[in-house]
């Protein structure tokens, strides 16, 4: 089980420092006011996400969760 649990927490590093270079990447080649464009869409299809989820489960006979306080 600690095997497992080691080999999941370095995947999920993997991924944080693998999404940290695809941002850097992308912040290379983007000015300011278009990283701030971006960054605002982001987190409008994330929030769009999360409704249609929510909707989907309301459908399928889950009670809907509150969306995190971070999102909303």
């Amino acid at each position: 089980m600690r095997e497992q649990l080691k080999a999941l927490r370095d995947v999920e590093v993997r991924a944080a420092d693998e999404l940290r270079k695809a941002y850097d990447a992308l912040d290379e080649t983007l000015d300011p006011v278009q990283q701030a464009r971006f960054r605002v869409f982001e987190q409008a299809v994330e929030r769009r996400q999360i409704e249609l989820l929510m909707k989907a489960r309301e459908r399928a006979g889950e009670p809907a969760r509150q969306a995190p306080a971070a999102i909303r």
